[in-house]
């Protein structure tokens, strides 16, 4: 830790006991510091951002040094009252630093601290591809061991607070997002986030599997098919209409969304089409949707199916909304061994 700018005042300072016990670890003396902190700077960790703007005092005991800020700014949001602590920098086993505070403002400054800290890399570079407005509060607790910053200890939550939710990938906005979304060193754990997508409500949970990869799943009830199907099937969107509860999974891996999948029985789901594809509400059919990135990551491919009736794939570019693929009608049928390169959907 580095006290690396900032103005003191109001100090005073206690030397007691034998010198040649200083800086008295022991406790066989004191060594006592105190001062008033003003637009002070503290760079706790290397590479991460620092705590800007401190108010508030700075303690030392014998070994120990507490900052203990009253106001301050982490990447442009307020911090509210936090304590730094390097419980002995004398401290033959190592020594680490402590901090545990709390901050509020911009969800977009919030995803900013992250895309500048090594919890971007471990979920997949995740803030750099969203786009946030609202606001929420965070709390966060770092153990930093000075040998090795490395492996800094990181627990933290991030409240949302009524948020918009904008991914730079074939996923729709999410409006009022509320709920929680923690994170660690190792990555995100959500147990019951909120969100609007595709005029329907879903929550969302997330963990971390034994590969140390992160999961996400989103169910919503009563999604809205005719949304859903004007957003990645605009040429069916005339014939489908209603709700249905649905599964959305997806992975995370270090370069981002690995796959996702949704599931439905699409009950409450009408299609307006020729038997046997004709659907009424009441009826249960099964329904999948598969996304994964293309082999040269220039786009994603959408992989889709509608019981054994009807199939599809297709192409997003990840510079165009345009697309193309394939779709296959009938039991047993399979894709064309060559397509016309020309031939675009939307």
């Amino acid at each position: 830790m580095g006290l690396a700018g900032g103005h003191a005042a109001n100090a005073h300072m206690l030397l007691k006991g034998p010198l040649s016990n200083f800086p008295f670890r022991d406790g066989n003396g004191l060594f006592y510091i105190t001062a008033d902190l003003d637009n002070a700077k503290v760079q706790y960790v290397k590479d991460w951002p620092p705590i800007e703007n401190i108010r508030g005092q700075f303690i030392l005991k014998n070994t120990n040094i507490t900052i203990k800020t009253t106001s301050g700014v982490l990447q442009r949001n307020q911090l509210d009252p936090t304590v730094v602590i390097i419980p002995d920098f004398s401290d033959p086993n190592g020594v680490y630093l402590t901090a545990d505070g709390n901050a509020h403002g911009s969800t977009a400054n919030f995803m900013d601290y992250l895309k500048h800290t090594p919890i971007n890399d471990v979920i997949g570079k995740l803030p750099e591809k969203l786009a946030t407005e609202g606001n929420g509060n965070v709390k966060i607790h770092l153990k930093v061991p000075f040998k090795d910053p490395k492996h800094t200890e990181v627990k933290g939550i991030y409240h949302f607070d009524n948020n918009n939710v904008k991914f730079d990938l074939p996923i729709p906005l999410l409006s009022g997002v509320n709920g929680d979304l923690g994170f660690t060193q190792r990555g995100v754990e959500i147990n019951n986030l909120g969100a609007t997508i595709f005029n329907s409500q879903a929550k969302l949970t997330s963990g971390i599997n034994e590969n140390g990869k992160m999961w996400f799943k989103v169910f919503a009830t009563n999604l809205d098919y005719q949304a859903l199907t004007k957003f990645y099937l605009q040429p069916f969107e005339s014939i489908v209409s209603g709700k249905a509860d649905t599964l959305v999974s997806f992975q995370i891996g270090k370069h981002g969304i690995e796959n996702l999948d949704a599931t439905s029985q699409l009950r409450g789901v009408t299609f307006d089409a020729p038997i046997p594809l004709a659907k009424s509400a009441n009826e249960s059919r099964a329904m999948s949707l598969t996304l994964q990135p293309s082999p040269n990551n220039t786009g994603v491919v959408i992989r889709w199916s509608y019981t054994d009736l009807l199939k599809g794939q297709q192409f997003i570019s990840s510079k165009s909304a345009a697309t193309n693929g394939q779709i296959a009608i009938g039991r047993d049928v399979d894709y064309l061994a060559k397509t016309d390169p020309n031939a675009v959907i939307g």
